[in-house]
């Protein structure tokens, strides 16, 4: 059994395998990290592996350049790239450019490969709306541990220092922002401390939620931390139902 040919064969066929995985999941995968086959059978895989059946047993043989363990620690380093490799939150984009064939239609085994930031992508207006909301929720939580309960305006929020950023209460595009009692401008409406104090049905009543106009379904906090985007007409009963909830 040829050692070296099996170990080739792994690296060369399960490394592309996962990046394909990790390109179907939209996972950021530095393509550059990764040692082209190739080069790791040149360096590492260029000695004699060999296997033989004696009488009384197995004896394997194996003569590289560089010894067996750091042979063996060397081609755990791709495995160690690709589940370490996808914490790093910037994209990046690999071009093959254009490659002479040369004589007898043969490309080059190691083609130069020129490495670009991918292109920023463009804020989505509705992820921005679901964390602003959770920023809000955080910020909620962070002022009842702090002070004891929760506050009575949103503005409260920038003043203690719950919400480090007072843009985080403002949605983007949005040109008449409401004004809170703190005099901080709010792109989201808010209920006041009796809905965070209620205890059943937390999942339908409605906390914080984005002001009237700003265009499409309405984003909305509920009392349990959950964060949706939510129809109109569906708004307006969950809306009037928290309501007579809070009058009770």
């Amino acid at each position: 059994m040829d050692f070296g040919a099996i170990v080739r064969i792994l690296y060369g066929t399960v490394v592309p395998l996962a990046q394909l995985a990790g390109k179907k999941a939209d996972i950021p995968i530095d393509m550059a990290l990764l040692p082209r086959t190739e080069a790791v059978a040149k360096h590492f895989f260029g000695g004699i592996w060999g296997l033989k059946l004696e009488d009384d047993g197995i004896a394997f043989h194996a003569s590289t350049p560089c010894g067996v363990m750091p042979m063996m620690v060397v081609s755990m380093a791709p495995l160690f790239v690709l589940t370490t490799g996808f914490k790093d939150e910037a994209e990046i984009a690999v071009a093959f450019p254009a490659r002479d064939m040369g004589e007898g239609g043969i490309a080059p085994l190691e083609p130069p490969v020129a490495v670009e930031p991918a292109r920023p992508v463009p804020e989505r207006p509705a992820g921005v709306a679901e964390d602003r909301l959770e920023q809000i929720y955080v910020a909620l939580l962070w002022h009842f541990a702090d002070k004891g309960g929760y506050p009575d305006d949103l503005g409260a929020l920038v003043e203690s220092g719950a919400l480090e950023n007072a843009a985080s209460l403002l949605l983007p595009g949005d040109e008449a922002p409401l004004a809170t009692q703190g005099g901080a401008k709010s792109s989201f409406l808010y209920l006041g401390a009796k809905v965070g104090d209620l205890r059943e049905g937390r999942d339908r009543a409605v906390w914080v939620h984005s002001r009237d106009g700003l265009g499409g379904d309405r984003w909305v906090l509920f009392a349990d931390g959950t964060r949706k985007q939510v129809p109109e007409a569906e708004f307006e009963k969950l809306l009037t139902e928290t309501k007579e909830r809070l009058a009770k």
